[in-house]
């Protein structure tokens, strides 16, 4: 709410004037950006800047969620996100801590021009929600192929170098069962949308899958250090992964 009566003051205008530049004789300076949508901010916490990779992008991923001001109304420069991996993980929203940046630490992320919702558009799970919203376009926008009632889905970004020699790729391999199957029991299988591999766990699994060069389907040595694993059952607390 605070958010939306903030832009409202800055954005609409009444006898050709906003109601921010009749309090204070000027227009607002800075970035127009509704509330829930996609940025990306520059960590300055210790904790934060562990979680960059030395080699991957300096930015972390948020959701902006308003605008810091000072006593009597005014705009101090500094934006409210809230943490995408908070969000992702929360189970109430008591466990998400706003944190301050300045606006220049702050990107907004658009798509063809436009703002981007991961809450509303079901990319980004709501705390204390069972599952994300949208699943299955989810996954189906992103080109996958989907087979089965639950699937369990985990993700690895590949950093494969153009060029590569084809004897360097090897036949898509079937991932291996962690226990012996009967020969009609599904299998888990690939997929390959885009810059990234996908492994659909069929079998039910309690731990992590771990690529190595016998069960991946391309060389290891082309793996990037990005993960992410997406399940499809309701329950969130009936997923278990041991280290």
């Amino acid at each position: 709410m605070r958010c939306f009566c903030f832009l409202k003051n800055v954005i609409d205008q009444t006898s050709d004037e906003t109601a921010y530049k009749r309090r204070y004789g000027f227009d607002f300076a800075g970035p127009s950006i509704p509330f829930g949508a996609h940025v990306e901010f520059l960590p300055k916490s210790q904790v934060d800047m562990a979680r960059v990779h030395e080699f991957g992008s300096k930015m972390l991923q948020g959701i902006f969620v308003g605008y810091q001001q000072d006593s009597g109304g005014g705009w101090s420069k500094d934006l409210l996100v809230a943490d995408w991996d908070q969000i992702e993980n929360a189970e109430h929203v008591s466990e998400i801590q706003t944190k301050r940046f300045h606006y220049k630490e702050v990107d907004v992320m658009l798509k063809q021009g436009k703002f981007i919702s991961p809450l509303v558009e079901g990319t980004l799970r709501q705390p204390g929600s069972n599952r994300y919203r949208n699943s299955s376009s989810r996954r189906q926008a992103k080109g996958d192929l989907l087979r089965g009632d639950d699937v369990d889905e985990e993700r690895v970004d590949t950093d494969e170098e153009e060029g590569a020699e084809d004897e360097d790729r090897k036949e898509p391999a079937e991932a291996q069962p962690e226990e012996t199957e009967s020969a009609d029991a599904p299998k888990d299988y690939w997929s390959f949308p885009g810059e990234t591999i996908h492994i659909h766990h069929v079998q039910p699994r309690t731990t992590l899958f771990v690529p190595t060069e016998e069960n991946y389907p391309i060389p290891v040595k082309y793996l990037d250090v990005m993960r992410r694993t997406d399940t499809d059952i309701e329950d969130r607390k009936d997923c278990f992964y041991s280290p």
